[in-house]
C-alpha cells in the first residue's frame, strides 16, 4: 500500500494485455478478486507449473551481502491464513522476503532454460550488489540461475510513478507489437526519451492522466536503471507467445 503507482501498473497490464493472468497481492481495487495475498510461497508456488510471464511491483532492496538482496511482497503474516509451517512471521530467517538466497536455492537442472519465464521485478535495486560480486549476483541473475529465460531489474532506486509508464509501454512492445524482451524494453525506453512520445495505444485511466502530467519521463533516474538479463534474442521472439497453455502470474 505504500506503492500507489503499483497498483495502477498492475491494474493496466492486467487489463490491456493479460486478462487471463493470475493477480496476487492487496489492492484498493482490483480488476479481478486476487487469488492469494503475494507471499514468496505464494509467488514461488503458481498452479499450474511455471507461467510464462512473473512481473512482480513491489518494494526491493540490495542487500549487505548478495544472497541477502530481497524483494519484499506480502509477508506471511499480512492475511488471515497462518504461515505454511505453522511458525510466527518474525521466526522465518528471511523475514518473508523473496531473497537471492531462496531463489538460488529453485534451479531445477531439468528445466529448459529456453522455457523459462520472463521474470520482471518491478522494484528498486533489483540488479544492484552492494559488495562482492558486483552486478554478478543479484535478484536478477538470481531468477536466471533458478531456470527464468529473461528478466528485467534496476540498478538504481526508482521512481514508482515514472516505472509504471514504462512497464506498461514496455509490454506493450512485447504482448502487441511482438519484440523480444530486450527490444520492448529498449524501445520504451527510447519512449521515455522521445519528446514526441504519445499513448501507444494501451494506456488509458489514471496511468493515461500520468502520462499527460509527468513533468520529466525523460530524465536518466526515470528509465535508465532497468536492465534486460538472459537471452537477447532476434526481435519477435518473444516469450509470451504461445508454446504451451500457461497463462502469467
Amino acid at each position: 500500500m505504500s506503492l500507489p503507482h503499483a497498483e495502477l501498473e498492475v491494474t493496466a497490464l492486467h487489463r490491456a494485455f493479460y486478462p487471463q493472468s493470475r493477480l496476487y497481492g492487496e489492492s484498493y481495487e482490483p480488476p479481478v478478486e486476487p487469488e492469494a495475498p503475494g507471499t514468496p510461497d505464494d509467488l514461488l508456488d503458481v498452479p499450474g507449473g511455471t507461467p510464462s510471464l512473473l512481473h512482480v511491483a513491489c518494494h526491493g532492496s540490495a542487500g549487505t551481502r548478495p544472497t541477502a538482496s530481497a524483494l519484499q511482497p506480502a509477508l506471511p503474516g499480512d492475511s488471515a491464513d497462518p504461515p505454511p509451517d505453522g511458525t510466527e512471521p518474525g521466526a522465518r530467517p528471511d523475514g518473508g522476503r523473496l531473497t537471492v538466497a531462496r531463489l538460488l536455492d529453485l534451479r531445477n537442472p531439468e528445466q529448459d532454460a529456453a522455457d523459462g519465464p520472463l521474470v520482471v521485478p518491478s522494484a528498486c535495486e533489483t540488479d544492484l550488489g552492494n559488495r562482492d560480486h558486483d552486478e554478478a549476483l543479484t535478484l536478477t541473475t538470481a531468477f536466471l540461475a533458478g531456470g527464468a529465460r529473461d528478466a528485467v531489474g534496476s540498478r538504481w532506486a526508482t521512481q514508482d510513478c515514472a516505472s509504471a509508464l514504462m512497464m506498461a509501454v514496455s509490454h506493450h512492445c512485447l504482448s502487441v507489437e511482438g519484440h523480444s524482451p530486450a527490444d520492448a524494453l529498449r524501445a520504451a525506453q527510447m519512449w521515455m526519451l522521445d519528446p514526441h512520445r504519445r499513448n501507444p495505444g494501451s494506456l488509458g485511466g489514471s496511468l493515461l492522466d500520468e502520462l499527460n502530467k509527468h513533468p520529466k519521463p525523460d530524465r536518466p533516474a526515470t528509465w535508465a536503471a532497468f536492465v534486460h538479463q538472459g537471452r537477447p534474442g532476434p526481435a519477435g521472439d518473444a516469450p509470451t507467445r504461445p508454446r504451451r497453455a500457461r497463462p502469467p502470474a
